[in-house]
């Protein structure tokens, strides 16, 4: 059992409890000079370390969705619409189930992790210091969330990478080979997010202006001009830690269901003016594109590797696997509503030609709204969204990168962070 340190301290038992003498005490004594409930005078303790800022479950599964629904929306319904709308659906939603338990998997790997490194008599202080403007009641509120089970030694308390975890429980050479398909992934998702991102943007103004998707790219070369802004404002949040910009991504979750909603009313549109083109035939499956939907699909549902920086500042903790369970179930249902109308839409049309509504479904479906004013040059724009999840990648692959070189991602420092941040995003412009 952890020691008081005064008669009129806390005590909270090795199964994480607080013992119930002491829990009016913590209620009452609770003050600025007071950390999880245990009294302390400012000069006989040391300032606790700073590890970031906490994640409410909203900011938490706004980093998740936007994962999620980075490249879904315009990328999947090609796929489904061309195998088969019934399996397609079956599929996504057996995905769907299969990434919850392998997310809940490494949540649970993740907690183990912590245990093996939790001193039961080193004092169990906030993870969090006070956040600007924040009155000593608010945090004691976030504090008080988690007070019951803080000092339970599978409490998740350190943010531990992939290739840390792969150190406690791996062999040392599945270690450097997990890291290695880590790094593959990160980079080919990074350049493909900045690839569609700056299209995107480019061919998004250039319609704005000129009714002319390639224009701007034509007269002077604009899609290189896109790539630098959008790896501008990429870089800058990914300079720190993934709940560094959870306004970036809370923002961006509700733009992505904006969008997401006109597609989905671009394609309503459609069916109610020229009625529903799929035929029960098309049911049957293609399997010629069977490959391509099952990459498709399962691509939208890899958040695995930024688990530990996304659930980790989550308060409180209990509520990571609901946070975890919504936000897949969410982007699929989205997905799936999406892709369901894109088929009964756009299934039988023939017309190639997007200048004209409707048009055959395309492989990057926000096209086919081209002609829809209003609605076609809001989805234009829908990849360059993607703004927000390329930090989520590159600050995964940065702390990775850390612990395979022996640095700690809390002992560095916020420039030194930076740095490597803006190293490792450079081959990704070059290529992109």
């Amino acid at each position: 059992m952890m020691q008081s340190l005064h008669d009129n301290d806390i005590n909270i038992n090795r199964s994480g409890n607080l013992k119930s003498s002491s829990r009016s005490n913590y209620q009452k004594d609770f003050n600025d000079s007071t950390i999880d409930g245990i009294d302390t005078s400012p000069d006989q303790r040391k300032a606790p370390e700073s590890h970031g800022v906490p994640l409410t479950p909203l900011q938490s599964g706004a980093t998740l969705i936007n994962l999620v629904l980075a490249t879904g929306p315009f990328a999947y319904p090609n796929s489904f619409v061309k195998f088969s709308p019934l399996i397609a659906s079956i599929l996504m939603g057996l995905i769907m189930v299969l990434a919850y338990m392998t997310a809940g998997f490494m949540v649970e790997v993740l907690s183990i992790s912590c245990a093996m490194r939790y001193d039961p008599d080193q004092e169990e202080r906030s993870i969090y210091p006070s956040l600007p403007d924040e009155s000593p009641e608010i945090k004691r509120k976030r504090d008080e969330r988690d007070l019951s089970v803080k000092n339970n030694p599978y409490y998740i308390r350190e943010k531990i990478e992939l290739s840390r975890m792969s150190d406690d429980h791996l062999h040392l050479a599945v270690k450097y080979f997990m890291f290695a398909i880590i790094a593959c992934y990160m980079y080919g998702a990074m350049i493909f997010k900045y690839v569609s991102g700056a299209q995107s943007l480019s061919e998004g103004i250039s319609f704005t202006f000129t009714k002319d998707r390639d224009r701007f790219d034509n007269d002077f070369h604009f899609y290189y001009i896109c790539i630098f802004v959008f790896a501008a404002i990429s870089i800058v949040f990914s300079l720190g830690n993934i709940e560094n910009s959870k306004t970036l991504q809370v923002v961006t979750m509700y733009l992505r269901f904006i969008t997401t909603f006109l597609m989905i009313f671009g394609s309503l549109l459609s069916i109610f003016k020229h009625g529903i083109k799929m035929e029960f035939s098309d049911l049957k499956p293609d399997f010629s594109h069977a490959s391509n939907l099952f990459a498709n699909t399962l691509f939208i549902f890899v958040a695995h590797h930024s688990i530990a920086g996304i659930v980790k500042p989550v308060r409180p903790q209990k509520a990571v696997y609901d946070t975890l369970f919504y936000s897949f179930s969410i982007g699929a249902s989205i997905l799936i509503i999406e892709a369901n109308l894109a088929a009964m839409a756009f299934t039988r049309v023939t017309n190639s030609e997007c200048a004209d509504f409707p048009c055959e479904i395309q492989p990057l479906y926000n096209e086919n709204f081209t002609a829809v004013p209003v609605i076609g040059q809001i989805c234009n724009f829908y990849p360059a969204l993607n703004v927000a999840a390329v930090p989520i990648l590159t600050i995964t692959l940065r702390n990775n990168l850390f612990v395979m070189l022996g640095m700690t991602t809390t002992s560095e420092t916020r420039i030194k962070k930076a740095l490597w941040s803006l190293g490792l995003s450079i081959p990704v412009v070059i290529v992109a």
